[in-house]
């Protein structure tokens, strides 16, 4: 599989994060490391446009890894910048159940139609790069 970081540009996400006002560079360069380097091999990264909403970006898993692994998503609404964090199995703690639609254009296909358990994480950094960054 190709590089994290190399995706995430090819991906978009690279130049979505400054929309966010969020630091790419600290967030996801600064934090990868050899050892983490395939967490994410199992997610698929989505960048979309959305009325309303404007950039929204997704690390969601793969549908084979679903009932598994956690779906994210960073976005700005009313001037302050989201991280969400959603899985299907309940977690000891969470902000709110989000009922994904049958269909719609904001989420990612494969979350539609399931039942989330969502945490509003006020940690910007990804989940699967948490740990200590890098020192230069």
């Amino acid at each position: 599989m190709a590089n994290l970081i190399d995706t995430l540009k090819a991906r978009g996400v690279a130049q979505a994060f400054p929309l966010l006002q969020l630091d790419f560079s600290e967030l996801f360069e600064r934090r990868f490391t050899r050892g983490n380097a395939r967490v994410y091999d199992h997610h698929e990264w989505i960048v979309r446009d959305v009325p309303v909403l404007g950039r929204i970006v997704n690390a969601v898993p793969k549908k084979s890894a679903l009932e598994e692994l956690i779906w994210e998503e960073w976005f700005r609404k009313d001037g302050k910048t989201y991280h969400h964090i959603l899985t299907l199995k309940r977690p000891p703690r969470y902000d709110d159940v989000f009922v994904a639609p049958e269909h719609d254009d904001v989420h990612p296909e494969v979350t539609l139609g399931r039942t989330w358990y969502m945490v509003n994480d006020l940690d910007m950094s990804p989940v699967l790069l948490r740990g200590r960054p890098r020192r230069e």
